[in-house]
């Protein structure tokens, strides 16, 4: 696929999860937010070393999830779609909120950024993919 039509995919699938309400935008000035998230339903996501990782959003420059495992900041993670495409991506935040129901049972929630950024968009577009196909869902 070409960048021009990586990129009318892209704002496709934003603009659908818009409409049905499953797309975050950037909230206010604060947040290191550039682009909208997507919050997958079924998206069975590996980070290397991570025994349990649950994907809570995906975009086109980043993710996060919630592991059991603490991540230094700035470490490179080793990211992959089960069966599917990997990446690389650096930790730009590791908390254990206690306001967060998840870290309530010793989990921490990871923030990271895609190394690159053309691979962050086709990685964002695989899991809408896969994810679409485990749902029984037609993509165009």
């Amino acid at each position: 696929m070409s960048r021009e039509e990586l990129e009318r995919e892209y704002a496709r699938i934003v603009g659908t999860g818009r409409l049905r309400g499953e797309a975050e935008s950037v909230r206010d000035q604060r947040e290191r937010r550039h682009h909208a998230r997507l919050q997958p339903d079924a998206a069975p996501l590996v980070v290397q070393g991570d025994p349990w990782v649950f994907l809570i959003n995906v975009s086109r420059s980043g993710l996060a999830f919630y592991t059991d495992t603490a991540h230094a900041l700035g470490s490179i993670v080793a990211i992959a779609l089960e069966g599917g495409m990997s990446a690389q991506a650096k930790v730009v935040e590791c908390l254990q909120d206690v306001q967060d129901p998840a870290a309530e049972a010793g989990r921490y929630r990871v923030c990271c950024e895609f190394i690159e950024p053309e691979t962050g968009l086709r990685f964002f577009l695989a899991l809408n993919a896969q994810e679409a196909a485990h749902l029984d869902i037609d993509v165009p």
